[in-house]
C-alpha cells in the first residue's frame, strides 16, 4: 500500500492535480525545450563567429584553404549525443552583387537562409524546412570591425506531423505525449482551450495539447506505478509457496 501511495503521489507530481495542471506542466516542458534548442544554436553561432575570422578570412582568399575551416567547424558542432536533435552549423560569405554564398558546413541538415537575414545582425528565428520546423541563429563573423560573412546555426525543433495535418503543422515530443506546433501562428491574443503560444522575435508559434493524449500518458503512467508497486506483493506470494 505504501508504494501504492507512493506511485500516486508521484504521479500528482508529474502531472499536477487536474487537468488545468497538467495542461500548465506541457506548457512549462515545452517552453523549457524551445529555450533549450534556441540555447543551442545561439551558444554554437556564437563560437563559430568568435573563432573562425582568420579561418574564414584565408578560405575566402584562397580556397585550399577550406579544409581547415571545415575541421573548425566539425569541431564546434560534433554530433549530438542520444535523441537530442543535432544543431548544424553553416558559414556564408558576401558576394559582391550582395547575394550570398555558402563557404563551408558542418555534418548534419541545414536549409539555405534568406540573403536579408544574412546581411543583418544576429538573430533567433523560426522557419519552415523540409524536415520540419527549424530554430536558426544569425551572428556576423567580424574581424577588425570588417564583417567577413554570418554564421547560420540551425536546428530541427519539430518534425512536420505528415499525414492529412495541413502544411505548417509539426509535431513536437514531450514528457507529457506530443503536441502540436503551428507556424507561422495567430497574432489573436484570445486565449484558446488547450492552447498557448510562444512568440520568438515578434514570429508567433501555436502549440495545441491534445487532452486525449494528456489523459493517456497520465493512465501510462499511472499503470506503471501500480505495476512497480504490485511488485513486492508478487514476491511475497511466491515466497510463501
Amino acid at each position: 500500500m505504501a508504494l501504492a501511495a507512493a506511485g500516486l503521489a508521484a504521479e500528482a507530481w508529474r502531472f499536477g492535480i487536474g487537468p488545468g495542471a497538467a495542461q500548465s506542466r506541457v506548457e512549462r516542458d515545452v517552453r523549457d525545450r524551445v529555450d533549450r534548442r534556441e540555447t543551442d544554436v545561439r551558444s554554437l553561432a556564437a563560437r563559430v563567429a568568435r573563432d573562425s575570422d582568420s579561418a574564414v578570412a584565408a578560405a575566402t582568399a584562397q580556397p585550399d584553404n577550406l579544409p581547415a575551416l571545415f575541421d573548425l567547424l566539425a569541431r564546434e558542432a560534433p554530433a549530438p549525443q542520444g535523441a537530442t536533435p543535432p544543431a548544424t552549423v553553416t558559414v556564408y560569405v558576401r558576394q559582391p552583387e550582395g547575394q550570398y554564398r555558402i563557404l563551408a558546413w558542418s555534418d548534419g541538415p541545414a536549409e539555405a537562409v534568406g540573403a536579408d537575414r544574412l546581411a543583418g545582425g544576429e538573430a533567433v528565428f523560426a522557419a519552415p524546412g523540409t524536415l520540419g520546423l527549424r530554430l536558426v541563429y544569425v551572428q556576423p563573423i567580424v574581424s577588425a570591425a570588417r564583417r567577413l560573412g554570418t554564421a547560420a546555426a540551425e536546428t530541427v525543433l519539430a518534425p512536420a506531423a505528415g499525414g492529412s495535418q495541413p502544411t505548417g503543422t509539426y509535431r513536437l515530443d514531450t514528457r507529457f505525449g506530443p503536441v502540436t506546433l503551428r507556424f507561422p501562428g495567430n497574432r489573436d491574443s484570445t486565449p484558446r482551450p488547450n492552447s498557448f503560444s510562444i512568440v520568438t522575435s515578434g514570429q508567433v508559434i501555436d502549440v495545441d495539447v491534445n487532452p486525449t493524449d494528456l489523459r493517456a500518458a497520465r493512465l501510462t503512467f499511472r499503470r506503471r506505478a501500480l505495476v512497480i508497486a504490485a511488485v513486492p506483493l508478487a514476491v511475497g506470494v511466491l515466497d510463501r509457496k
